[in-house]
C-alpha cells in the first residue's frame, strides 16, 4: 500500500505564478513533483496557446538538497517555447521533444543528475487542429523516450442505434524511441474516423462492435500506417442514445499490433 503526501500552491514564484504546483512522497522516498503553466504562446507558424504541464520523477532516495526550484524550469520552458529556435512548422510532438531535451541536457538546471525521467504534457489550443489535442513525452536520463497523442472529436454522427451523438478520444502510444519522421498528422487520422463513423455499414451493430471495427480499420489501413509506428491504438466512444439506453454509455478498445517487432 502506497501512503502519498501532496501539496497544493496556487504560486510556485511570483515571476512565473504556474497555476498548478504538487509534490508526492511516498514510503519508499520516492518524490514527484508536477506544475503546470497556462496559455503559453508558441513561437510556431499558427501563433498557438498551449497548457504545459511538466512532471518530475526524482531518483529514488534523492537528497534534499538535490531538488530544483520550479520557477527557473518553469523560467526555461516558457522562454523556450515563446522563441522556440527550430522550424515553426514541426508537428508539437517535435516541438515537445526538442523542449524535453533542451530541459535535461540543460547544465544549469542539472535534471539529468536527479530525476527517473521528465514528462512533458502540450495541451494546445484549437487552430490550425480543429479540435483538442495534447501530447505526452517521457524522457528518462539516460535517454529512452515514449510518446502519447491524443485528441478528442465532440459530437460525431452516426446511424448505429437510429442515430446516435458520440464523443471520440483516440490515443497514439507511439514506439518507445520512434523516429520523429514516424509521427502521423492527426487531421487526416480525425477525419478518418468521422467519415467511419458516419457512414457506418451496419446500423445495427452494438457501440462494442463499432468500437471494435473503427479501431481495427484505423490500425490496418495501409494508407495510414499506424501499425508500424505504434504500440498500441485506443479509441474511447462516450454515447448518449435515448431510444436504446436511457443513460451514458462508454466503450474502450486498445489495440496492439500484432506485426510490431518492439
Amino acid at each position: 500500500m502506497k501512503n502519498i503526501l501532496t501539496t497544493t500552491h496556487a504560486n510556485v514564484e511570483s515571476k512565473t505564478a504556474p497555476s498548478l504546483f504538487s509534490s508526492g512522497l511516498d514510503i519508499n522516498n520516492n518524490n514527484i513533483t508536477s506544475f503546470q503553466l497556462k496559455d503559453i504562446p508558441l513561437n510556431v507558424t499558427n501563433r498557438e496557446n498551449a497548457d504545459v504541464t511538466i512532471t518530475l520523477d526524482y531518483i529514488n532516495g534523492v537528497n534534499a538538497s538535490d531538488f530544483k526550484k520550479v520557477g527557473i524550469i518553469a523560467d526555461t520552458t516558457k522562454g523556450y517555447l515563446t522563441n522556440y529556435p527550430y522550424n515553426p512548422n514541426y508537428l508539437f510532438e517535435v516541438i515537445n521533444r526538442n523542449l524535453a531535451s533542451e530541459l535535461l541536457t540543460d547544465s544549469n538546471l542539472g535534471l539529468s543528475k536527479v530525476l527517473d525521467s521528465l514528462s512533458i504534457n502540450l495541451d494546445v489550443e484549437p487552430k490550425i487542429i480543429p479540435f483538442q489535442f495534447d501530447n505526452t513525452v517521457t524522457r528518462t536520463a539516460n535517454g529512452n523516450i515514449n510518446d502519447i497523442v491524443s485528441f478528442n472529436l465532440q459530437d460525431v454522427t452516426s446511424p448505429i442505434d437510429g442515430g446516435i451523438v458520440t464523443d471520440v478520444t483516440v490515443n497514439l502510444d507511439y514506439i518507445d524511441g520512434i523516429d520523429p519522421s514516424g509521427f502521423k498528422d492527426v487531421i487526416p487520422l480525425a477525419n478518418y474516423v468521422k467519415d467511419y463513423l458516419t457512414h457506418y455499414f451496419n446500423p445495427n451493430d452494438s457501440l462494442e462492435v463499432v468500437n471494435n471495427n473503427l479501431g481495427n480499420a484505423l490500425l490496418t489501413d495501409f494508407n495510414l500506417g499506424l501499425s508500424e509506428v505504434l504500440n498500441s491504438l485506443t479509441v474511447t466512444l462516450d454515447t448518449f442514445s435515448p431510444g436504446v439506453i436511457p443513460f451514458s454509455l462508454e466503450n474502450i478498445v486498445t489495440f496492439t499490433p500484432l506485426l510490431n517487432p518492439h
